[in-house]
């Protein structure tokens, strides 16, 4: 079984805490999760789901909440996204996408991720 570092992305609207769960718990077997990262969004939604699932677990949580100097929205957004693959060095990336929002933030997450992995890792996406 390989160790992991898996960055969890997803809507703030995201609310679907049993198909997070089951899917997390599945890369869990699959793939031992050494450290979960998240983006620590204050407005809930995946990355708080995510947060307590690995703290239900005790698992370690690294969370990159946006900062001052990560400049003014909409901006502010992208430049968290790559303090998390930068600082936490994830090697797999789910990200939950809810249904009927915009999930600009989610959408530009996954596309760093899968520019900064290569064809390494593609980031696993769960459509609503």
């Amino acid at each position: 079984m390989s160790v992991i570092r898996l960055l969890v992305c997803g809507s703030r609207d995201y609310r679907d805490a049993d198909r997070l769960t089951r899917t997390l718990d599945a890369i869990h077997r699959k793939h031992a999760i050494e450290v979960l990262i998240h983006g620590a969004c204050h407005l809930g939604g995946a990355d708080s789901l995510a947060d307590a699932w690995a703290r239900e677990r005790r698992l370690p949580v690294l969370d990159y909440p946006v900062k001052r100097e990560d400049g003014l929205w909409p901006g502010a957004g992208p430049a968290r996204n790559r303090r998390m693959l930068v600082f936490g060095r994830p090697t797999h990336g789910v990200a939950f996408l809810a249904p009927d929002a915009r999930n600009n933030g989610t959408r530009n997450m996954v596309l760093q991720f899968n520019a900064w992995s290569g064809r390494l890792a593609p980031m696993w996406v769960v459509a609503p």
